[in-house]
């Protein structure tokens, strides 16, 4: 949509059959990438509006998010299936983060320290309980750096850095 200066649609985008739970923007404003309910995760170019990849997911997908460092590198995090990162060139996925089965939902991802570090919220299911956690990983080697469980009545549903400090 252009709220400015047409005050109309632009360019509609007809990838998903099911609810689009999150999306992306890359660093350059060309793609967007997009998942959702339909346990697909697609791959848009803006400028001529067609869709580059559609990666399909083992569930719902409910967050994505674009390494800053690449525009052909991105990762996206599910329901119960954990945290994966996809590289566009070979459209394939390239690396599972922590262990898919202890993962419910993935409410957020974000990258930190100039990209070399990852962050999630999301519930942990262990031992018939259900657990929140903050975990951050190494981005390139995928080991957990922090893994912050707590049991409190509400869920982190997102996390961001602070825009000057490596502050979250």
């Amino acid at each position: 949509w252009d709220p400015f200066t047409k005050k109309a649609e632009i360019l509609s985008l007809n990838l998903h059959t099911g609810a689009v739970k999150d999306i992306d923007w890359s660093a350059d404003g060309n793609l967007l990438i997009s998942g959702g309910y339909d346990k697909i995760i697609g791959v848009t170019d803006i400028t001529t509006g067609k869709c580059l990849h559609k990666f399909n997911a083992n569930n719902w997908v409910t967050s994505v998010k674009f390494q800053p460092k690449s525009d052909h590198v991105f990762v996206a995090g599910g329901n119960n299936c954990g945290v994966q990162s996809w590289d566009i060139r070979i459209t394939e996925k390239v690396k599972t983060y922590g262990v898919p089965g202890d993962f419910g939902q993935i409410n957020s991802l974000e990258f930190i320290q100039e990209g070399t570090q990852l962050i999630t919220c999301s519930d942990i299911t262990k031992r018939s309980a259900v657990d929140k956690a903050i975990m951050v990983f190494d981005f390139e080697s995928g080991g957990i750096l922090s893994n912050q469980v707590y049991m409190e009545t509400y869920i982190c549903t997102c996390v961001k850095e602070h825009p000057s400090t490596h502050n979250f």
